[in-house]
């Protein structure tokens, strides 16, 4: 149980540290114009932050079933990842296509790390493990 429990955990943090490290990157080699400094950033950045999500998901989902050694791990991570895009977008407004686009990398990325898990062995996590 401890095993499942800081396995998912782990992914976790991994997915929140390379997210952030990304958006920060993004966001630094694609600012706004000085005039759009209190608008949201560019599709340009929006993109790139877009593909920083699928990787960080896919990451930390990966990690997150390798070390708890269940498939479900990584849908927790897909989950909050999804929660936490959910949150960005009621908090501050952005295009209509961010959050559909985001969700949708997310949930391949989720789907993707849950599959390869199962490739190499990780189970559901039903019997005793």
């Amino acid at each position: 149980m401890l095993r499942r429990i800081l396995g998912t955990l782990a992914g976790v943090v991994l997915a929140i540290v390379i997210t952030s490290l990304w958006e920060m990157t993004a966001h630094y080699l694609m600012p706004p114009p000085p005039m759009r400094a209190a608008v949201a950033p560019g599709a340009p950045t929006l993109a790139a932050v877009i593909l920083g999500y699928g990787v960080a998901t896919f990451l930390g989902a990966l990690t997150a079933a390798r070390l708890a050694r269940v498939d479900w791990a990584a849908l927790i991570v897909g989950g909050l990842m999804a929660l936490s895009v959910i949150a960005l977008v009621v908090m501050m407004p952005h295009p209509i296509w961010f959050p559909a686009l985001s969700l949708a990398v997310m949930a391949v990325a989720t789907f993707g790390a849950r599959h390869l898990s199962v490739e190499t062995g990780v189970h559901g996590g039903t019997a005793a493990a």
